[in-house]
């Protein structure tokens, strides 16, 4: 009940409704996925002692406890697709926008990492750091495969070249974004792969 009942309010938006919320956080996601794996932790607890107490003929009832950490654990990941996604679309729109193009760092990749930091911000003290590295590792490469297609759109190429290295620069100052979020300080150590090969 509890699992159904995060994922409509959460994943299916109807919190909005129900409360009147105008939006469903990045950080109500994040609480809820943690109170989802707080679940979690305790479902094998829950089994051991109903495999103690209940007769050995009624054994074959606890099966149900392993489709209830798969449900779980299907929502604890919907909920981390849903947080990918969501920087992936602010990412998105960001890079719709970018133009190579002095002053550098520019003003596209400032909002970039300006967004990241607010969205790191709003999960680290949520998530387990370990869980908060995994998105913003999916987030990073989201954001190189976006900048990649972008880059291709502007005809700019890897030909050291004036523009190349303003897109270089840029790069620079992203993967040096991270060095204040903790957790995250090695994240980008090379951004070469965002090139056309």
């Amino acid at each position: 009940m509890f699992n159904s009942r995060t994922c409509q309010l959460l994943i299916g938006a109807g919190a909005r409704q129900l409360v009147g919320l105008k939006t469903i956080s990045v950080r109500n996601l994040g609480l809820a996925s943690r109170c989802l794996q707080l679940v979690v932790h305790f479902i094998p607890r829950v089994q051991s002692h109903f495999e103690a107490a209940l007769p050995a003929k009624n054994h074959t009832m606890l099966k149900h406890f392993d489709k209830i950490v798969k449900d779980y654990d299907d929502h604890i990941e919907e909920i981390c697709n849903k947080l990918v996604s969501i920087a992936e679309n602010s990412l998105e729109g960001l890079l719709a926008k970018y133009e190579v193009k002095a002053p550098m760092p520019s003003q596209c990749f400032r909002s970039v990492c300006k967004q990241l930091a607010k969205l790191h911000e709003a999960l680290i003290g949520v998530l387990p750091q370990e869980q908060v590295r995994d998105l913003f590792v999916r987030m990073n490469n989201s954001f190189k495969r976006l900048l990649r297609q972008r880059l291709v759109v502007l005809g700019v190429a890897s030909d050291g070249g004036p523009q190349h290295g303003l897109v270089t620069s840029d790069l620079t100052f992203y993967a040096g974004s991270f060095a204040t979020l903790q957790g995250l300080e090695d994240l980008a150590p090379s951004m070469d792969d965002v090139w056309q090969r």
